[in-house]
């Protein structure tokens, strides 16, 4: 989720966090407003996992970096 859906995981239920700092390998994002975590839960009654910010080709000019969020 980006800047303009970011506000969603607030609505996740019974959410545990866990920031990409935490995960391997994971791409952080630089983005103002990305808070860089994984939020898991319930949002309306289905369990979710969401991937709060993302990173940007333009933040590392390697567009493998983007890889491993794809490949969660």
């Amino acid at each position: 989720l980006g800047s303009g859906l970011g506000g969603l995981v607030d609505q996740v239920k019974d959410a545990r966090r866990i920031s990409y700092a935490e995960l391997p390998g994971f791409p952080r994002s630089g983005v103002s407003g990305h808070a860089g975590e994984v939020v898991a839960g319930h949002f309306a009654g289905t369990p979710v996992l969401m991937l709060s910010g993302r990173a940007h080709y333009y933040e590392h000019g390697n567009a493998a970096a983007m890889r491993p969020a794809l490949e969660v």
